[in-house]
Formats: C-alpha cells, sequence, structure tokens
C-alpha cells in the first residue's frame, strides 16, 4: 500500500472563520504524528516529554525547550519515545498575517530559508527557553480573550517575537548562513513575488501569471532572478520541486508518476528529465541507493 503525505485543512480543521485571523493557537500532547502538510505555516514549543521530527526528511531531536517552525507545504511527521507522549504549545497560521513581509527583510528573509539553509528545530537553553514559553503561553492565554482592545495587533506582535528568537537561535546553530544586511529597494519589491512562489511551486506557475498578478514585466522578473539568485525563473522553481521530490522519493513510497504531478510536474518526461540533471541520476536509481552521492 502507497504512503502518501496527508494534507491538513487548517481552515476545516480549526474553523478559522474569514472574519478572524487566521491564527490557531493549541496545547496538546502529541504522539505519533503521520507525514503530513497544510498550507499554513506551524510554530511549536515542546513543553513535556522527548521523541524526533522529520521536516522534509531532516530528523530533529525533540525535548523540553526545543522550538520548531514548518513553512507551509513542508514535509513533517514526529514520533515519541515516552508513553506519555510530547506535550507542546503551537500555533498556525497564515504567514501573511505578519504584514508587510517583502517589506521586513529581517524577518522574511531568513524565514523562507528554514528547512535549507536554515534548520526547522532548535533547542533553546535557559533564560531563552523561559523566555519562549512565556510568550508561547502569552499567545495562548491572549486567545482565550478575542474581545479585548488590540487583540489582533498583540497576537502579530508576539508571533513576531518568538520568531525572531527562534530565528537567532537558528543562525548561530548554522554560522555560514547568510545573515540579512541592507537590501536595494529592487530586491525588496521582488520578495513579494519570491514569498509567492515559496508558497505556491507545486502548482502550476508561469512568467506571464507572476507578471500580471504581481503588476509587473516579464523582463522584470526574468533580469531579478538572474540578478539575486544566478538563475532563471524556471530553474529556480525546478530546484524547489526537486528537492521535494527527492524527499517523497526517500520518505514514502509513492508512485514515481505520483510524485512528479504532487511536486508540479505535469509530464512525466520533463520531471524525469529534470531530476536527472538535477541529481545525476533518475528517480528510481536515487530512491533505491537511499539518496546517496547527490550532485545537490
Amino acid at each position: 500500500m502507497s504512503i502518501f503525505p496527508e494534507y491538513q485543512d487548517v481552515i476545516a480543521q480549526f474553523k478559522v472563520s474569514s472574519d478572524r485571523l487566521p491564527f490557531y493557537i493549541f496545547s496538546y500532547t502529541a504522539r505519533t504524528i503521520p507525514l503530513h502538510y497544510h498550507d499554513f505555516a506551524e510554530f511549536t514549543y515542546v513543553v513535556e516529554g522527548r521523541g524526533t521530527q522529520s521536516v522534509n526528511g531532516a530528523k530533529h531531536r525533540l525535548q523540553p525547550g526545543t522550538v520548531s517552525f514548518v513553512l507551509p507545504q513542508h514535509l513533517h511527521d514526529a514520533d515519541n519515545e515516552d508513553e506519555a507522549g510530547i506535550r507542546k504549545l503551537g500555533c498556525m497560521f497564515d504567514i501573511h498575517m505578519l504584514g508587510d513581509l517583502p517589506g521586513n527583510a529581517e524577518l522574511s528573509d531568513p524565514l523562507l530559508t528554514v528547512g535549507t539553509a536554515l534548520p526547522s528545530c532548535c533547542t533553546l537553553k535557559s533564560p531563552h527557553a523561559e523566555r519562549m514559553h512565556g510568550i508561547m503561553t502569552e499567545l495562548y492565554e491572549e486567545c482565550r480573550n478575542p474581545g479585548i482592545v488590540g487583540h489582533n495587533s498583540f497576537i502579530r506582535a508576539k508571533l513576531t517575537e518568538a520568531l525572531l528568537l527562534f530565528l537567532r537561535m537558528a543562525v548561530k546553530e548554522r554560522p555560514g548562513s547568510p545573515v540579512v544586511g541592507d537590501e536595494s529597494m529592487a530586491r525588496s519589491r521582488f520578495r513579494t513575488i519570491m514569498s509567492y512562489i515559496h508558497i505556491h511551486y507545486q502548482k502550476p506557475l508561469t512568467l506571464q501569471q507572476l507578471a500580471g498578478q504581481f503588476c509587473v514585466s516579464i523582463p522584470h522578473i526574468t533580469r531579478s532572478f538572474k540578478r539575486h539568485y544566478g538563475v532563471s525563473f524556471l530553474e529556480y522553481v525546478h530546484g524547489l520541486r526537486m528537492k521535494n521530490a527527492a524527499i517523497l522519493l526517500l520518505s514514502t513510497n509513492m508512485t514515481i508518476a505520483d510524485i512528479a504531478l504532487e511536486v508540479g510536474f505535469e509530464s512525466f518526461r520533463t520531471f524525469s528529465r529534470v531530476f536527472r540533471e538535477s541529481h545525476g541520476r533518475t528517480p528510481s536509481e536515487y530512491r533505491s541507493e537511499g539518496g546517496a552521492a547527490t550532485r545537490v
């Protein structure tokens, strides 16, 4: 029987209405969580218990003080070691509720690299662990009193504080990761498009669509990719899709044809060609060899 990652409809599951801030916070005890993904970002703090979590194929240790941030569409699961399970404070939210991410490079640029350049999990030590626990507790209590003045602004402020605390710790764990500094106005404007691509890369994407949606010219998008990333638009999207495909090949037993569709390719032949160019092997060879010796 094929193992497919489950799609979790956060809006339906948590009954998030259109007149509410797209944010849901919870306190729960987790045991085994199957491989899944969703359109919302997820941020959690481990209060008690130990176990492991996999995000995009990378294994992370869970213990008291561990903070985890999972971007939309990232595949993740979890297992516990303690019979009582792992108690967490966590939240799910539409990443755009934080406001003008493209205009806030200090937050948006490193946030979009979590799971690639930056780790998805890090374990905080005292006093940072206590501070994070306090922030999450404040968020939890705030959501139980939605009628008070400044409710939505308080949630955004506290969530931003929690994310920045996590990012500072994550950067320390990966000291070679790029840290955002002063950027040009051109790149600042381009971040809106990049944020959209990172969330929707599994869906059909074209330069024409992006140009029309964001009211910019196709040459502007093309030049921006070459200037800021050194690759074309198509090469960048293919790179995101190939990373996702490699994870699915190793973490599920989905058919290769199903994986091609899952990551955004309508043509199996095109998927196979791009995968071989990216990884130096066919998808079936990559799976049988366990992903070792990849060129990516």
